[in-house]
């Protein structure tokens, strides 16, 4: 028998940690959600996520595109590792401190509230290049110390937003709580680092270093702008021609369906060091697990999809008492998008392997035009349902359709396909491995498959 066990189980105990770290966090989220909601309304809800969502696109523009690539150079090259760090680390917080200088200047003449907003998220900018040792924890497959890092400091961030809802405090109070709890995730992530034998005053910026990694990081920087305005150009332009209200009523849909988002990510956090090391080994195996991880990720999206659509009503009556009653439809149809969802974070992981990270650009522009035609369609008769079919549409043509269509991504496709025939196989093998760790939990032998 192949290696697949091994690799499984592996996969399988590493995952099922992070997972519940992150997923506990992410349950008490929407509960914190629901408080804020109920709180604020659905227009000054609709105003904090508009601009929650604004910052979201300047905040990918400073990551510059270094993230995978940064997971990828410490997994592949280790040795260069504080010249990476340093090229990466510096140049976003270079770049992150001239953007909220630029966002100061450009939000003069807004109403003050919409304005505070965006400058209190616009804080940050500067600090979002931390983000580079959570890259370092995940490239070593630390993942649970990460998510007990995001734990923490969530438990932080969600007392400071509960004290602000007890004690009436304006709108301004929210997005620095977050920004609280974002600092916090650094302060902890440096403890991380550090205790892991890392050394922050090691690195070192050159020029070089920096414009190397940047001439490979644009096509994914592009592509990841592309991507968030995908993800988020809906909130915008729900408010921009229905109002705040409509685009909080959209906005609450839309966070409780991304509360399952982290899954394909944490899945691919596991498994992109584990799949790049096998390929220095071996290409065959190396293509395999690949469709073995499609598979995984196709069986996740169908399952997640699925339980969303159907929980989609009690979770909004639950959550809002009454307040954001159009919400329910919007998130049955938003709930579908996860799945291509799924197999867009699957496929972007396998160009990132294959340092082709280029090939995602036409995809997500793609996407991007026919989101931004339907939207301004349908969101005037439909409003947030017309931005949720949309998405959905959306999503389908660059994950999905593309893979067909464009020679750059057919491989992927290849792989998709090849899923499909390994996928009886893979649920067997994971079910096996599931009853072992319950067997071994309650104190029995285990029986272990040759390898």
């Amino acid at each position: 028998m192949n290696s697949s066990p091994r690799v499984l189980g592996r996969l399988f105990g590493v995952f099922s940690i992070s997972v519940t770290l992150r997923f506990v966090r992410l349950a008490l989220n929407v509960l914190i959600i629901g408080m804020l909601g109920r709180f604020l309304g659905e227009h000054e809800m609709g105003q904090l996520l508009t601009a929650q969502a604004a910052i979201a696109v300047l905040l990918c523009f400073a990551e510059l595109g270094f993230a995978r690539i940064t997971v990828r150079e410490l997994v592949r090259d280790p040795e260069d590792e504080a010249r990476t760090l340093g090229a990466t680390f510096y140049t976003r917080l270079m770049a992150g401190t001239v953007m909220l200088a630029g966002l100061g200047l450009a939000t003069l003449g807004m109403p003050q509230t919409e304005r505070l907003l965006l400058l209190a998220y616009g804080l940050l900018l500067p600090t979002h290049g931390f983000a580079e040792l959570g890259s370092w924890i995940e490239g070593r497959g630390q993942l649970a110390r990460g998510a007990w890092v995001q734990l923490w400091a969530f438990i932080a961030g969600a007392s400071m937003t509960i004290l602000g809802i007890a004690i009436k405090a304006p709108i301004i109070f929210f997005p620095m709580a977050y920004v609280f709890e974002c600092w916090i995730t650094s302060f902890f992530l440096m403890g991380v680092f550090h205790g892991l034998g890392g050394h922050m005053s090691d690195w070192r910026w050159t020029s070089r270093r920096a414009l190397e990694l940047l001439r490979e990081s644009w096509p994914e920087m592009t592509a990841q702008l592309a991507l968030v305005l995908l993800y988020r150009i809906d909130t915008i332009m729900v408010k921009a021609m229905n109002g705040a209200e409509a685009a909080g009523i959209y906005g609450a849909a839309v966070r409780v369906s991304e509360v399952l988002y982290f899954l394909p990510v944490a899945l691919a956090g596991v498994a992109l060091p584990q799949l790049v090391e096998l390929k220095k080994r071996d290409r065959r195996q190396y293509e395999k697990r690949f469709a073995d991880y499609f598979a995984v990720s196709l069986l996740l999206a169908i399952a997640g999809a699925g339980c969303l659509y159907f929980a989609a009503q009690p979770i909004i009556t639950a959550l809002w008492k009454g307040r954001f009653a159009g919400s329910a439809s919007i998130l049955t149809i938003h709930a579908w998008a996860f799945i291509p969802y799924c197999l867009g974070v699957a496929r972007t992981q396998y160009l990132t392997a294959e340092s082709k990270l280029w090939a995602n650009l036409p995809s997500v522009l793609l996407a991007l035009v026919v989101n931004v035609v339907l939207n301004w369609l349908w969101i005037p008769r439909w409003s947030g349902e017309g931005a949720a079919w949309a998405t959905l549409i959306a999503y389908t043509v660059a994950w999905v359709v593309t893979s067909f269509l464009l020679p750059s991504v057919r491989p992927v496709a290849m792989l998709k396909l090849r899923s499909f025939a390994q996928m009886p196989a893979l649920m067997i093998e994971f079910a096996k491995r599931a009853l072992e760790r319950l067997d071994s939990r309650r104190g029995k032998p285990q029986t272990h498959s040759p390898s």
